[in-house]
């Protein structure tokens, strides 16, 4: 599937924002936010955390610019041409329009890599908790960036698809586990890992489909590209936080999970199960137009 935009994001599933007023105050909070984010993950803070607001319009110039920096047209369009032939979208789908669309909307903050600086987006009411729960999702991205190199890391698989998925469901399901874990911890509750059940409540209520915004309609594929690091990303690190502390997520950065499979087996990656690869012969009398790597996250759409 498509390489996935080098900006680390945390995803709403119908929550909404305050006014400019709102997300002023949430970076004012950011330092101490951040100190507290760090004693609880154990990555220590080395180098001051930079931090901003951006608005609608600015955001989608940013979605934009990434695009076309991680994927060049020519490589969208046989992407797109691949997926339709396959039956997962429409024909007439616009799928660069959606996915700046989807994002555009979807999108409460982000950390940019490239920059070194986390953004919270200017839009409006979620309450001062939701605003502390998106800043200490991004910050938990910045001390990914500063102790493992978001960028470099996810360069090592950029030619494989399934192994991209893989490594960005461990970024973001590191990120929503600590954001509930810091938001519990703020109101004196123990962290919910030793308890599955709790787990997949938590997990039930990020279903995209509940929702009336766009991303409820879009496909399957759309939908499930898009939540799969934050849900099974989740489910992942919760799976290893079980019955571990948060160093066995150091851990999985320096060993990653080597493809979706392993996301959705937790005990597969604990067994360093490796995918088989496949280089498929172009038939006599066909021309290759696209070639993409897809693990069980990928092939689970058609069945």
């Amino acid at each position: 599937m498509r390489r996935a935009l080098v900006l680390s994001l945390v995803v709403l599933t119908g929550v909404a924002f305050a006014d400019d007023a709102w997300t002023q105050k949430v970076v004012a909070r950011g330092d101490e936010i951040g100190k507290k984010v760090s004693k609880l993950r154990g990555l220590k803070i080395k180098k001051p955390l930079a931090m901003g607001v951006m608005t609608e319009a600015e955001l989608r110039t940013r979605i934009l610019t990434r695009l076309d920096e991680d994927s060049p047209p020519a490589e969208r369009a046989a992407e797109a041409a691949m997926v339709k032939r396959w039956g997962l979208v429409g024909w007439d789908l616009d799928l660069d329009q959606l996915t700046v669309d989807l994002l555009t909307e979807q999108i409460a903050g982000f950390y940019d890599p490239r920059e070194k600086k986390l953004y919270v987006a200017d839009k409006p009411e979620g309450g001062e908790t939701w605003a502390d729960m998106l800043m200490a999702h991004e910050i938990v991205h910045a001390l990914q960036d500063q102790h493992f190199d978001l960028e470099r890391w996810m360069k090592e698989v950029e030619d494989d698809g399934d192994a991209s998925a893989a490594r960005s469901a461990l970024v973001e399901g590191d990120g929503v586990a600590l954001m509930l874990e810091y938001t519990l911890a703020e109101k004196g509750v123990p962290p919910p890992w030793s308890n599955p059940e709790v787990i997949k409540l938590l997990t039930g209520s990020m279903d995209p489909t509940s929702g009336g915004d766009l991303l409820a309609r879009s496909p399957l594929a759309i939908r499930q590209g898009l939540m799969f690091p934050y849900v099974r990303g989740l489910e992942f690190v919760a799976h290893l936080r079980r019955t571990q502390p948060w160093s066995k997520i150091d851990a999985a950065f320096r060993r990653p999970p080597r493809s979706t499979e392993q996301i959705l087996h937790p005990e597969l990656y604990l067994a360093d199960e490796k995918p088989h690869a496949i280089t498929p012969a172009v038939p006599p009398g066909y021309t290759e137009v696209h070639r993409a790597v897809w693990g069980e996250v990928g092939w689970s759409m058609f069945y």
